[in-house]
């Protein structure tokens, strides 16, 4: 997938955030297929992580990225074993 995807997605969830958080940060993470995404997505709301899933309409509806809402620290704490995307 592209990277502009996350974009995408981050908009989507600052959309829907009332958190108040003024400083979010943000972290790039990569997954090999829309399957491993999804699986991903199944993970953030097993553990009641706040998410939104993008997908393409270009694309025929398929999911290209996630981004969740600001997180607290345990929530953050879940995500620390994700591999951050690096460029080749």
């Amino acid at each position: 997938m592209q990277l502009v995807q996350s974009s995408h997605a981050a908009f989507e969830a600052g959309r829907m955030d009332n958190t108040g958080v003024k400083e979010p940060y943000i972290a790039v993470c990569e997954t090999a297929t829309e399957a491993t995404l999804l699986e991903a997505a199944t993970m953030l709301e097993k553990h009641g992580i706040p998410h939104v899933v993008f997908t393409e309409e270009d694309l025929g509806g398929q999911a290209t990225a996630i981004c969740t809402l600001p997180l607290e620290a345990e929530q953050r704490a879940r995500l620390a074993n994700w591999k951050t995307w690096k460029k080749d």
